[in-house]
């Protein structure tokens, strides 16, 4: 169980050993289809190369791969939302792409919906309005003829013509209804055929099996984030502010860790920011907390950050989480001290409503 961070501390003794940055176009968009690129790990080696080399290749690899909704933007429209997706990537020193973990497949596919989100927001789509039908008024009206000044004056339609009554058929018959024509009875002769109905047959089954595939297809267990991931560390009277949902976790023994009792705490995916609130008074004495992880149901670290003394000064550490930046899956948090040993453990779950 070790953390991104402690294989760089690893590393970063020895910096001269990271590759030289790509410059050619073809191999920066190379760099980007890798799970975590080189520069990720420089950032806390050399954060000013590593987040300039970020924004080269993130610009070439965005150019290259617009999102679905950027393609139908201009092309200095397109460029707004390039620029933006990277000032938020590199916000408060690339804490976006710090915390980035590499479960996406590719860190293209991950930058590539942080544009999409940037361009949903920053050009919503747009609802043509309907046109008003013209008015009777209006279409009746004629400009220009029988006033002095050249305005429009209204020309009365002319009087609908009277046509005689119907003949109404003789007393004690009953209106005979209407027969089917020569076409319309071949139509009918032509539906009832045993090859239509089988054909018909056969297009239903398709289109039922493709409904039912496509409904699985987008189950809850497919959904994916559209953003960088928000977890933040607050102290605990900004923890109770009335904007968060508090919800208070259970801090789990090595037995019950060992044994696979875990409790686990439910959070909707659809609800509002919450704060998920771990007690402190279980942590051993002496023992001095140093960093906060939080891992997916596979081991993947989805966020790693150190822990300020004044987090848990209340008497719990606070983790405030957006659930909708988060992929459904169960997470484990687990409070490590100076020497990497676990002080707390305790686990949540995202789940899809």
């Amino acid at each position: 169980m070790f953390s991104r961070a402690n294989r760089v501390s690893e590393n970063s003794v020895a910096p001269h050993v990271y590759l030289s940055m790509p410059t050619k176009k073809k191999d920066i968009i190379q760099v980007l289809e890798q799970p975590y690129p080189a520069f990720l790990e420089q950032l806390h080696a050399d954060p000013g190369t590593a987040i300039a080399e970020f924004e080269r290749c993130a610009r070439a690899w965005l150019s290259a791969h617009p999102s679905a909704s950027m393609r139908s933007l201009t092309a200095a429209e397109q460029q707004d939302v390039i620029d933006e997706t990277i000032t938020r990537c590199k916000a408060k020193d690339g804490e976006p792409l710090r915390n980035y973990s590499d479960m996406w497949g590719s860190f293209g596919t991950w930058l590539t919906s942080v544009a999409e989100s940037t361009c949903n927001s920053k050009f919503p789509k747009r609802t043509p309005r309907p046109e008003a039908p013209p008015s009777e008024e209006g279409r009746s009206a004629t400009p220009g003829a029988g006033t002095g000044d050249g305005s429009a004056r209204t020309v009365p339609a002319p009087p609908a013509e009277k046509k005689p009554p119907a003949a109404s058929p003789p007393r004690g018959s009953s209106p005979s209804p209407e027969r089917p024509g020569p076409t319309q009875n071949t139509v009918f002769a032509w539906l009832r055929s045993p090859r239509v109905l089988i054909l018909i047959t056969i297009v239903a089954v398709i289109v039922a099996f493709r409904a039912l595939q496509s409904s699985r297809d987008t189950s809850p267990g497919t959904s994916v984030t559209t953003g960088p991931i928000d977890i933040a560390l607050l102290g605990d009277p900004e923890s109770r502010a009335p904007q968060y949902d508090v919800l208070e976790l259970n801090n789990i023994t090595a037995a019950e860790f060992d044994q696979g009792r875990i409790p686990v705490t439910a959070v909707f995916r659809s609800g509002r920011l919450t704060v998920l609130r771990l007690a402190t008074g279980d942590l051993p004495e002496s023992s001095s907390p140093s960093r906060l992880v939080v891992e997916n149901k596979a081991g993947e670290i989805a966020w790693d950050a150190p822990i300020d003394p004044e987090s848990f000064s209340g008497g719990a550490l606070n983790l405030r989480i957006d659930p909708k930046t988060i992929v459904p899956d169960e997470y484990v948090i687990r409070v490590l001290g100076t020497s990497d040993a676990i002080l707390l453990r305790s686990a949540f779950s995202i789940v899809v409503q």
